[in-house]
């Protein structure tokens, strides 16, 4: 079947111990995560590479693939000159077939 890579940080917040999760499209975005995880897709879901939380146990079925440090580089160009470049790594490494965004903001065009 098909690999979903969703590329909202946030929504980590509601499948991980300890989370706080906010905001109407996270708990969209989990509902869209369950149905293709139940009809037999991949569902890989964002993460910074300093979150070090686990999964709760319910949620075996999503691959957390960290994409860059968000503390690192706190410059106006740090969007293309590093955060960029790690998440297209990130992209390519995963090979997903669809991207999925829950709010799309500027940098959404760079990732179509």
């Amino acid at each position: 079947m098909a690999k979903y890579f969703f590329v909202q940080h946030q929504n980590v917040e509601i499948i991980t111990e300890n989370g706080a999760p906010r905001g109407g499209s996270v708990v969209e975005t989990l509902v869209w995560m369950k149905a293709l995880n139940s009809l037999g897709n991949s569902v890989l879901q964002a993460k910074y590479e300093e979150d070090q939380r686990v999964l709760k146990k319910e949620f075996n079925w999503v691959e957390l693939v960290p994409t860059y440090n968000s503390r690192k580089f706190k410059k106006t160009l740090v969007w293309y000159t590093y955060r960029l470049p790690k998440l297209f790594l990130a992209l390519k490494k995963s090979k997903p077939d669809v991207v999925y965004t829950s709010i799309p903001q500027w940098h959404t065009f760079y990732l179509g």
